[in-house]
């Protein structure tokens, strides 16, 4: 089809007006691309998605007949996608609200125990809370931001180091907890053998700390400088919460966790199962379901929501560093405001995907629960091996999402042209070994499981050492930290997307992490091509 030189160059002007409309694309001059180029000083992503995407609909408008007159400059706005799963999602929300307000119900409190609450221990507890639960709150916080805000930036390489030898003496701590528990000869050869195992590992894995320390140190920063990103996330789990509390108050109300009393006798054995096992009964099978897909569907999108808004918060700051550099700078908004329309069917339909796969594990898993209990054995193993396919299935999705949602963060494509389009990216910039390369989540594991414990110190000093005070304040900064780590991850995978798609404009605004970037993946992966900066290898 031919198409006219006017409207592919209208075309080509009103896509930079376009990738400054949705504030988190590599914006480039077009005027020199070259689509058939694997050439890294240009965008893939725009060489390869939006380009041809309008050249297509250039060509639509010629066959229809349409004026050639293209596109007026600095109007092409973003596009929603996936609207249908967008529509269902709040149409189950709705019916949701509507059966809770009119069938929820709490719980039937015990009565058999005539004893009354102490009010005077009430109180002291209470009082006592007021101060733990802000304290251990605002103590894992800062000391996560401070890690992650001043630590990682400057020492990331050492940060790496030594999580991996923390995890080393961790596992050496461990085999002589298990000798001394256990003195004898096999309990040594595992001991042995473990930290043989963990020195390997150390050994192999150095050659990758390099990429994985640029890579972190670049996540940090872009987090950093955009904080709010932290606060967005602590509204969303507190959303999720109470999304939480709401279910369960639901579920109570449609009889989910009530007892068949055909089936009572049957059952006064079962002292592990909190949740009555609803394969018994077809009614409570088809709530169980229902419920669980509601749950998951909408906590979903809920984590998803702010994976995201992280991914197009770091996309800006990579590309476009001066309007991502505040707390609550532009980047924030409208990454958030974007995950929250042109993106929110991708987002639904994922979650949707990702949480069908979940309730079904999750009721295989009650049905081979039920089935031991009734001594069935074949329908025991039946229901495992399902549960164990399901299983994997999740794990597929789960990996599938978390880079498909960093594209439809960065770059506001549908949900399965981002999961397509991804792979192609990092198939055609030959970095598919890179995104497997886990050492980053290593150093943030490590990061949650320290301010965790520092926290949960605080808790146990402040509580007289009491071990629920440890605990309770361990709980929290397992929380609060892990809800930081999980923005940083989501961050560390973006910048990768980055890289590959435009290394060149990221070094226009990172030029000495972008260096170090590139250098780390010349040392840990020689096939892949280095970029050239400057007329200088890197």
């Amino acid at each position: 089809i031919f198409v006219p030189s006017r409207i592919i160059e209208q075309r080509k002007m009103s896509s930079k007006a376009q990738l400054v409309g949705y504030s988190s694309i590599a914006i480039v001059d077009e005027t020199n691309q070259n689509l058939d180029s694997a050439n890294t000083e240009e965008s893939w992503v725009q060489a390869n998605v939006i380009l041809p995407a309008k050249l297509a609909d250039a060509s639509e408008e010629i066959e229809e007949g349409e004026n050639q007159k293209g596109v007026s400059e600095g109007e092409i706005t973003p596009v929603y996608h996936d609207t249908w799963c967008a529509v269902l999602f709040l149409i189950h929300i709705a019916a949701f609200l509507y059966i809770g307000v009119t069938y929820g119900s709490v719980p039937a409190m015990d009565s058999g125990s005539d004893k009354s609450p102490n009010m005077e221990d009430f109180d002291t507890t209470y009082s006592f809370l007021k101060i733990l639960i802000p304290g251990g709150i605002a103590i894992s916080f800062f000391l996560t931001y401070f890690i992650t805000a001043l630590l990682l930036p400057r020492h990331s390489k050492l940060l790496v180091e030594a999580s991996l030898y923390t995890s080393l003496f961790m596992w050496t701590a461990t085999a002589l907890m298990i000798f001394f528990a256990f003195p004898n000869i096999w309990t040594i050869l595992i001991g042995v053998g473990i930290v043989i195992l963990n020195l390997w590992y150390i050994a192999t894995v150095r050659i990758f700390i390099p990429f994985a320390a640029a890579n972190l140190k670049l996540a940090a920063q872009a987090v950093s400088s955009n904080a709010g990103v932290y606060f967005l996330s602590f509204i969303m789990g507190f959303v999720g919460f109470s999304w939480f509390a709401f279910w369960s108050y639901t579920a109570n109300g449609v009889g989910l966790f009530e007892e068949d009393d055909t089936t009572s006798s049957s059952s006064q054995n079962k002292t592990d199962d909190y949740y009555y096992d609803p394969m018994n009964n077809a009614a409570l099978g088809a709530k169980g379901f229902g419920l669980l897909l509601s749950l998951y569907w909408t906590l979903n999108v809920l984590g998803n929501i702010t994976q995201t808004t992280t991914a197009g918060v770091t996309g800006t700051w990579c590309f476009d560093k001066n309007s991502a550099s505040s707390c609550c700078s532009s980047a924030v908004t409208q990454s958030f405001m974007r995950s929250c329309t042109y993106s929110f069917g991708s987002i639904c339909f994922g979650s949707l995907l990702n949480a069908l796969v979940t309730t079904l594990r999750v009721m295989a898993q009650w049905a081979r629960d039920s089935a031991r209990n009734d001594s069935d054995g074949g329908a025991a193993l039946i229901y495992c091996i399902l549960a164990c396919i399901l299983s994997c299935i999740e794990d597929i999705i789960e990996y599938f999402n978390q880079w498909a949602y960093i594209f439809v963060g960065i770059y506001g494509t549908s949900y399965l042209e981002s999961g397509k389009r991804v792979l192609e990216l990092f198939n055609a910039r030959g970095i598919t070994a890179i995104i497997s390369n886990g050492l980053a989540s290593y150093v943030l594991t490590n990061v949650v499981l320290s301010s965790s414990l520092l926290c949960g110190l605080f808790g146990y000093l402040l509580g007289g050492f009491d071990t629920v005070s440890f605990w309770t304040c361990f709980i929290i900064g397992l929380i609060i930290s892990a809800t930081m780590m999980n923005i940083v991850q989501g961050a560390v995978k973006a910048v990768i997307v980055c890289f590959a798609d435009h290394p060149h404009r990221l070094y226009e605004n990172h030029p000495e992490g972008t260096a170090e970037l590139s250098m780390g993946i010349s040392e840990g992966f020689d096939h892949v091509a280095v970029p050239v900066f400057n007329n200088t290898v890197v």
